[in-house]
C-alpha cells in the first residue's frame, strides 16, 4: 500500500497504475479543490491510456481498474453545521457584557453547556432523527472561497460501514415495496409486501464481516407513514420491515449458533422481537442493534462526548 497524503497532482496514483502496473494498491490525500477538476480526470485517464497526446489517447486499451473517492467534513463546514437551540433567558446571559456578574457563569455555561446541549440536534454533530429517511441527510458545505455554502448529500450506509470497519461482501440496489396494511385481532398493524418501483417504502442491504468475525446485515429503510405524519405510523412502518424481512429476505434470527447472521443492524424504532433462549429469556447480547445508537456511538468514541 502506497499512501501520500500530499496528492498534488496525483502523479502517485499514474505511476503506480501505468509504470507498476497496479501491482501496488494507493491511497491518497488532498485538501485543494483541484482534486476534483485534477486528480480524478487524472486517474480516469491513466487507466484508460497510459500515453496522450493532445487529449488523444495513444494506446486506449486501458486497465481494469477501480477506485472510489470521497470527501471528508472539514472544520469549517462542522461549525457551519451547528445549531444552536436555546430559550431567552439564555440568550439573556450570552449577551452580559464581560466583567459584568454573569461573565464567569456565561463562560462555564458556554465551555459545559453549550456545546454539549444546545447543539446537539445539529447535522455535524449527527441529528438521528433525521434518518427516517437516510437518502436525504445533508450537510451545507462551503464553496473554494469560502463565500457560500451548498447543500451536499452525506453517504450514512458508506460512513456507517467504515465507522463499523466492516468487510462488505455485498451492497444491494435499493429496493422499493409496495404494502397493503390492516390490523390484526388486537390491532397490530400487519403488511402484505410486493415489490414495485414506484413503491413508497424503500430498502437496502449491506452484508459484511465485522472486526471480530461476526456476519453482519444492516438494513437501511425510509419511514414514509411517520415522515406524513400519519396515525400509527411507526406501527405501519414497522409492519412493511417485518413483512419484508420475513417473507423477502427470509430472515429469522434464533438462538441457534447456525444462524447465518450474527448481528442485524436497523434504522429507526422496530418491534423486532429480541430473540430468546431455549429456557424463554432474553439473549444476554442483543443481536438487533439500532443504527442511530450504534452510529453515534461509533462516531464519537473515545471522546467525552460518548459518555
Amino acid at each position: 500500500m502506497v499512501l501520500d497524503y500530499f496528492a498534488g497532482s496525483g502523479s502517485t496514483a499514474h505511476a503506480i497504475i501505468t509504470e507498476l502496473n497496479l501491482t501496488r494498491k494507493y491511497l491518497l490525500v488532498e485538501m485543494g479543490e483541484h482534486f476534483r477538476s485534477l486528480v480524478v480526470p487524472r486517474v480516469k485517464k491513466a487507466s484508460y491510456s497510459s500515453e496522450w497526446e493532445s487529449e488523444i489517447p495513444k494506446d486506449p486499451r486501458g486497465i481494469s481498474h477501480f477506485f472510489k473517492y470521497m470527501s471528508l467534513e472539514s472544520y469549517e463546514d462542522a461549525l457551519g453545521n451547528l445549531t444552536l437551540n436555546r430559550a431567552s433567558g439564555q440568550q439573556q446571559l450570552l449577551n452580559e457584557p464581560d466583567g459584568s456578574d454573569q461573565s464567569d457563569a456565561r463562560q462555564a455555561y458556554v465551555m459545559n453547556y453549550l456545546l454539549e446541549v444546545e447543539t446537539r440536534d445539529s447535522k455535524s454533530l449527527l441529528n438521528t432523527r433525521q434518518f427516517l429517511d437516510p437518502n436525504q441527510y445533508e450537510l451545507n458545505v462551503r464553496s473554494a472561497s469560502g463565500d457560500e455554502t451548498q447543500p451536499v448529500n452525506v453517504d450514512l450506509l458508506e460512513t456507517f460501514n467504515y465507522l463499523l470497519g466492516l468487510k462488505v461482501e455485498h451492497i444491494a440496489a435499493p429496493i422499493h415495496f409496495e404494502a397493503e396494511l390492516n390490523q390484526g385481532e388486537y390491532g397490530r398493524w400487519q403488511a402484505k409486501v410486493k415489490r414495485s418501483e414506484t413503491g413508497k417504502w424503500w430498502f437496502r442491504t449491506v452484508y459484511g464481516t465485522n472486526r471480530t468475525g461476526q456476519q453482519v446485515l444492516v438494513v437501511w429503510r425510509n419511514l414514509p407513514s411517520v415522515i406524513d405524519g400519519q396515525g400509527d405510523g411507526i406501527q405501519k412502518d414497522n409492519a412493511v420491515l417485518d413483512a419484508v424481512l420475513i417473507e423477502k429476505l427470509s430472515i429469522r434470527l434464533t438462538e441457534s449458533q447456525d444462524d447465518e447472521i450474527d448481528v442485524l443492524y436497523v434504522n429507526g424504532d422496530h418491534n423486532i422481537s429480541i430473540p430468546r433462549s431455549r429456557k424463554g429469556e432474553p439473549m444476554e447480547q442483543a443481536r438487533i442493534q439500532l443504527i442511530e445508537e450504534a452510529f453515534h456511538r461509533l462516531m464519537f468514541a473515545d471522546t467525552e462526548a460518548v459518555h
